[in-house]
């Protein structure tokens, strides 16, 4: 029979004891870090049908670790169920609901992510009496809505929410309800718009999303630039017959500019 060491005995005690009192103690502090420094909530904004929704769940700080199963709360707003029952925003069905990211908490810093938040802040405007302003707006401007909200929601399906601003503002400035002159205005801005981050993506080497871009902008308001700046892609693209003829467009709307800036002398 083995007699057991007396004092390997007391060190093991002591070990199994140390553990015990380091876990008892360090349980607090690892709950501590998961529910309040691994905690993360945000809000999340549909395209798709201008829907809302907050989310919260809890990671592991510095490894990313989601802990619990992501929980949803929905926090559509009575704007956005009521364009939609106006037939204002008409919901598109996708086999996975797009999602974009409005605020997340997991950062001091706002994410670049985020930027579906330029839509929402507009979206969440109040007035002077402290209604939603667009509710005012709509019902003031019953004709010119028809026409600002389906524009309205192809942007933010485009997730052109870094421009959306510029095209709110226009509405925003709205005097009367004429919709075709609102019309000619809004097609103005979103040519120009999305020409914009069309140059951006194109910059950055991402051509396909460019090519859309360019797509539209020359759909709303087919400028030289716009020819020209879809022409580079074209060719980037390997399509050169395509890149010819925008090059083409844009030395004939030169031209046509030239006559009508002579003519006008």
């Amino acid at each position: 029979m083995t007699e057991t060491d007396p004092k390997h005995g007391s060190k093991t005690r002591l070990t199994v004891l140390l553990v015990s009192v380091g876990f008892i103690i360090g349980s607090p502090i690892f709950l501590l870090i998961l529910f309040g420094m691994g905690q993360v909530r945000g809000v999340e904004f549909s395209p798709d049908d201008f829907s809302r929704r907050s989310f919260a769940y809890n990671q592991m700080p510095l490894v990313d670790w989601v802990v619990f199963k992501k929980t949803f709360e929905d926090k559509t707003t009575d704007l956005e169920q009521q364009l939609v029952a106006d037939k204002l925003v008409i919901p598109v069905i996708n086999k996975k609901k797009n999602w974009h990211l409005v605020s997340e908490s997991s950062s001091s810093v706002i994410s670049h992510e985020c930027d579906a938040r330029f839509l929402t802040g507009f979206m969440d405007s109040l007035d002077n009496d402290g209604a939603n302003y667009w509710d005012t707006w709509n019902t003031e401007h019953p004709n010119c809505a028809k026409v600002f909200w389906p524009y309205v929601a192809e942007l933010a399906r485009d997730q052109m929410y870094l421009n959306i601003g510029k095209v709110m503002n226009v509405a925003m400035d709205l005097k009367g309800d004429d919709p075709v002159e609102f019309d000619l205005r809004m097609t103005k801005t979103l040519g120009e718009v999305y020409l914009e981050l069309g140059i951006v993506d194109l910059g950055l080497g991402r051509l396909e999303r460019a090519r859309h871009r360019l797509d539209r902008s020359i759909h709303f308001a087919p400028t030289r630039e716009a020819f020209q700046q879809r022409s580079d892609c074209l060719e980037q693209l390997g399509l050169v017959t395509e890149s010819k003829q925008d090059t083409q467009s844009a030395a004939a709307l030169s031209k046509s500019n030239a006559v009508i800036s002579e003519d006008a002398k």
